[in-house]
């Protein structure tokens, strides 16, 4: 067993590195009142980071998932906002319709645009009624000639306002969750105004007045599928934990040997010498969960337990992090002068999306008794005599 990463590993971890600092660093933690930084995103694309993990024949890198996802923890670490741009591009949706998706020309033209660094693809699965419970959605498609017909609503879709693409989670007739394809601009599709989560993204609100869509822009009709790519959408989520936590670690471990309090430097203390020890240790830690999780999935989905597993860890320890580095940096790491206060913002919303921690914890106690563990009242039984 051998946890050192392979020389391709380690030169597509450091060209990243090197191409982020080169390129992102200086505009970094400026986005935020911005639209979209989509000049990174071609700098990217240039560089051959977008799509670098999707399949060959549909246009895509066919690099190794764990090259992906090295090379966005380390873009992450200088630049978080460029760091989704990776996120988008190789894991999020872009993934089920690299995997799923049947009809060819369709998926290569999606990929092709989405990779090219002037369009991004956006998901829509939460609805108001249908948050960590994904199956009570009511958004449905009704069968209606060649296509479907979708009817609903979403809510908190990340990067709505400029994204080209969709994927909508929806109920076919049959009762089966899937997901389907739309694209800005169909008729009936409408996309409220940008809101703005606590650090500073923004999401939508999108509404289906019976969107016609046609049955070649189904992604998928099986309700797995779409979970087996969410497992790889959350070691995405995990690496950018990382990534942010890294950045935090990075700036505190520069700033004990600057900054003198009594006389000495902060590093001489011993309660910063403690926390310094648990912040590496809680950021190493969960960096070889996510690294496990990718590795043992190779070029297909990870499994349920390991992405679960590294999910929390990251995303409980990013929160921790970021918090501890803000706490060392006093005042200053509370203030704007700094992006101490931005990563710790930024860390926490990682913990809802992509499936909450307590959701995480679920799958792991199900995966560790060998039993699908319901969350809804059982159903009351009938009384002897009743119809």
């Amino acid at each position: 067993m051998d946890f050192r990463l392979s020389p391709e590993e380690e030169a597509m971890s450091q060209f990243a590195y090197e191409l982020a600092t080169g390129k992102f660093a200086a505009n970094a933690f400026t986005w935020e009142e911005k639209e979209y930084p989509w000049e990174n995103a071609r700098i990217l694309a240039e560089h051959g980071l977008l799509g670098m993990v999707l399949s060959e024949e549909n246009g895509g890198g066919g690099r190794p998932m764990i090259e992906g996802i090295l090379a966005m923890e380390q873009i992450t670490r200088i630049c978080p906002h460029t760091g989704d741009i990776v996120q988008a591009a190789n894991f999020g949706p872009i993934r089920s319709v690299d995997l799923s998706m049947e009809d060819k020309k369709l998926k290569r033209e999606v990929i092709e645009a989405v990779i090219s660094g002037e369009h991004t693809i956006s998901q829509a699965m939460t609805e108001p009624e249908a948050g960590s419970a994904v199956t009570d959605l009511r958004t449905t498609a009704v069968e209606k000639g060649d296509g479907f017909v979708i009817r609903g609503r979403k809510v908190f879709s990340g990067h709505a306002d400029v994204s080209t693409y969709f994927q909508v989670y929806c109920r076919f007739e049959d009762g089966k969750i899937g997901s389907v394809l739309m694209k800005r601009g169909m008729d009936g599709f409408n996309i409220g105004l940008p809101q703005k989560y606590m650090s500073g993204a923004h999401y939508c609100e999108l509404t289906f007045d019976d969107v016609f869509v046609p049955k070649n822009h189904v992604i998928t009709h099986d309700f797995r599928k779409l979970m087996g790519a969410m497992n790889v959408e959350r070691c995405g989520n995990a690496s950018r934990c990382v990534g942010v936590a890294q950045a935090a670690f990075d700036r505190v471990l520069q700033y004990v040997q600057e900054r003198k309090q009594f006389g000495r430097y902060l590093y001489e203390f011993q309660g910063i010498q403690w926390k310094l020890a648990d912040m590496y240790r809680r950021l190493e830690a969960a960096r070889w969960l996510v690294y496990r999780a990718v590795v043992n999935a190779g070029m297909g989905v990870s499994a349920p337990m390991e992405s679960s597993l590294a999910k929390i860890e990251a995303n409980e320890m990013v929160q921790y992090v970021t918090n501890e580095a803000l706490q060392i940096f006093g005042a200053y790491g509370y203030s704007k002068e700094l992006p101490l206060e931005y990563l710790y913002r930024r860390g926490r919303g990682w913990a809802i999306g992509g499936g909450t921690l307590e959701m995480q914890r679920t799958r792991v106690a199900a995966s560790l008794l060998g039993k699908k563990i319901s969350q809804r009242p059982e159903k009351p039984r009938r009384q002897q005599g009743e119809e």
